[in-house]
C-alpha cells in the first residue's frame, strides 16, 4: 500500500475551489435583487410541491398542513428575512466547510497511520495474543492487515495531541512541533464546540483559512517527511524531487526511524 500525494492535493484544493465558489454565489444575492427573488420563487414552488405530493399520497388537502399555512403566511417577508440572514448562512457555511477541511486531515493522518504501520508491523501492539486457530485460517498478511486497522481506528479515537504524539513516538514525523499541535487543538475544539455545543454560531472566515492552511502544510509536511524516511511509500513518483536529505539531517528523528527501518 502506497500514499498518493496528488489525491490530497486535489482534495484540498477542489474543497478550497467549492468553498470560495458556495460563498461568491451566496454573496451575488446581496448584489442583484432579482437574483434573490428567482431563488426564492423557485424554492417556494418547490416547497409547495413537497406539500401539494403529501397531500395527494394521504388524501388531504395542502391547506390541512398547519407547516404550509405558517411557510405561506410569511411568503411576503421572506425575501427581507434571507437578506437579512445572508450573514448568518455565510458563517453556516463556512462551519460546513471548516469541518470537511478538518475532516481530510484526519483522514489523512489515518491514511499515513496505516500505510506506515503496513510497512513496519513490528510496532504494533506486541503484548496483543492472536488466538492460533485465526492465526492458520485468515493467515499471516490478513491478521498484520486487520490489527493495522484496528491500531489506525483506535488511533482515530484519540486525542489530537495523542495522535501527534503517536506519529512522533513511532516514527519520528513532526507536525510543526508545539505550535502546530496546539493549532490543530484549538481547530478540533472549534469543531467539536461546532457539532455538540453550539452548531448556531457558525464559523468565520478567518477559522476556515487557518483550517485550509493548517490541512494543506501539514498534509503536505508529513507526505515530505514519508519520502525522505521510505520513498518507496509514495505513489508519486515526480513528487520526490524534494531534498530528502535535507530533511533527514535537520531532523534527527526522523534519521534514526530511516536506520531502525533499513535494519529490517
Amino acid at each position: 500500500m502506497k500514499i498518493s500525494w496528488s489525491n490530497f492535493e486535489r482534495r484540498v484544493i477542489g474543497l478550497h475551489m467549492s468553498w470560495k465558489l458556495s460563498i461568491r454565489a451566496i454573496e451575488g444575492f446581496k448584489e442583484s435583487g432579482e437574483a434573490l427573488d428567482s431563488y426564492l420563487t423557485e424554492d417556494y414552488q418547490n416547497f409547495i410541491g413537497l406539500f401539494a405530493k403529501t397531500a395527494k399520497t394521504n388524501g388531504k388537502q395542502i391547506t390541512d398542513f398547519p407547516a404550509y399555512r405558517t411557510f405561506d403566511k410569511f411568503k411576503p417577508e421572506r425575501s427581507e428575512i434571507l437578506y437579512r440572514e445572508l450573514d448568518s448562512v455565510i458563517r453556516n457555511i463556512h462551519a460546513a466547510y471548516l469541518l470537511n477541511f478538518l475532516a481530510i486531515i484526519e483522514d489523512h493522518i489515518k491514511q499515513c497511520a496505516r500505510v506506515l504501520l503496513l510497512d513496519n508491523p513490528r510496532i504494533l501492539d506486541s503484548q496483543r495474543q492472536i488466538p492460533l486457530g485465526k492465526l492458520i485460517s485468515m493467515g499471516k498478511d490478513e491478521v498484520i492487515l486487520q490489527e493495522v486497522e484496528r491500531c489506525v481506528q483506535s488511533l482515530d479515537r484519540k486525542s489530537i495531541e495523542e495522535r501527534v504524539d503517536f506519529f512522533n513516538k513511532n516514527f519520528g514525523l513532526d507536525f510543526f512541533g508545539e505550535p502546530g499541535k496546539s493549532l490543530l487543538k484549538n481547530l478540533n475544539d472549534k469543531r467539536n464546540s461546532l457539532l455538540h455545543e453550539d452548531p448556531g454560531t457558525g464559523a468565520s472566515k478567518k477559522d476556515v483559512d487557518l483550517s485550509v492552511i493548517l490541512c494543506f502544510s501539514i498534509g503536505t509536511w508529513l507526505l515530505m517527511q514519508i519520502a525522505a524516511i521510505a520513498p518507496d511509500l509514495i505513489d508519486d513518483k515526480e513528487k520526490l524531487f524534494l531534498e530528502r536529505e535535507e530533511i533527514l539531517q535537520t531532523f534527527p528523528s526522523l534519521r534514526a526511524y530511516k536506520g531502525q527501518r533499513n535494519s529490517v
